[in-house]
């Protein structure tokens, strides 16, 4: 079966455009320049009015001559789409046949794929580190990949893989073995899991141990301190004896005197007097001459 145009006719549409032109050029020099006013605006919009009917009149003659010719083109169009919908009526469910088997194929491929990477973790003796790293490539799910051709990428990823891990516990080695020396001083150990991280982050080794040697140094030091030594022995307060309360004196005492000052003094006595209650008997008073 083989499509075929059995009646074909390019589409020919020819107008008096040279004519239907001039024509219009020469009458559209009347509307040029216009000038609008007061006065003038009527005959300008009548103007604009005529110009408007000529522009619809040609864009009317446009769409339906061509709407005429595009009828053959859509009865075209149709037809063929009519002839692609029976065959993807036929197609649609042997593709998804062929996509569910296509997806099988894929999933076996991906457990073979599953195997030969746990295989190889073995054989290359991975951590768990670098082992996550062997994961299953999107390749290794084409239809077309081998079971060798996965084997082979395989192998050639976990031995980088393992030549990583290696030059790793090398490093890991010598920053323990300056650990253990750096220890052998300190009170308060360093471990070498406070350095994994910079590690991770590609710091090289060199700077590493020079940073343990200079926390070593200083955790020394201050381990080491000289201590103040106290030479005055802080002395305990002493316990003031308890004050025995006094007994009463009840005996009365009579006291003679005689007071010489000035008013002030004489007054300020007096008001003592007074204040504490002692009783008192005035025998005489008067200014020395």
């Amino acid at each position: 079966m083989e499509l075929a145009v059995v009646n074909e006719k390019a589409a020919v549409l020819e107008i008096n455009f040279e004519e239907v032109k001039n024509t219009l050029e020469e009458k559209l020099t009347e509307y040029k320049g216009l000038v609008v006013t007061e006065d003038t605006l009527s005959g300008a919009k009548a103007s604009q009015k005529e110009l408007a009917g000529l522009r619809n009149e040609i864009e009317a003659f446009r769409k339906d001559k061509k709407a005429d010719m595009e009828q053959p083109i859509k009865a075209f169009e149709a037809k063929c789409k009519e002839l692609v919908a029976l065959v993807e009526e036929v197609e649609k469910p042997l593709k998804a046949a062929i996509t569910q088997f296509d997806d099988v194929t894929r999933e076996e491929k991906k457990r073979i794929a599953e195997e030969i990477i746990s295989e190889a973790i073995t054989k290359f003796n991975l951590n768990n580190k670098y082992a996550a790293r062997l994961d299953v490539d999107s390749k290794y799910l084409n239809l077309t990949a081998t079971k060798k051709g996965v084997t082979d990428d395989v192998t050639n990823r976990a031995t980088a893989l393992q030549a990583l891990q290696l030059a790793e516990e090398n490093t890991l080695a010598a920053i323990k073995a300056v650990i253990d020396s750096e220890n052998s001083r300190l009170i308060a150990k360093m471990d070498i899991s406070e350095y994994q991280p910079l590690l991770d982050r590609g710091v090289e080794l060199s700077e590493i141990l020079s940073q343990i040697k200079a926390r070593a140094e200083r955790v020394y030091t201050a381990e080491n301190a000289p201590k103040e030594v106290k030479d005055e022995v802080e002395e305990q307060p002493k316990e003031q004896p308890k004050e025995q309360p006094k007994e009463e004196d009840t005996t009365q005492y009579f006291l003679s005197v005689k007071l010489i000052g000035t008013k002030a003094e004489i007054q300020a006595v007096s008001r003592f007097i007074k204040e504490n209650k002692v009783a008192y008997e005035l025998l005489e008073q008067g200014v020395i001459a």
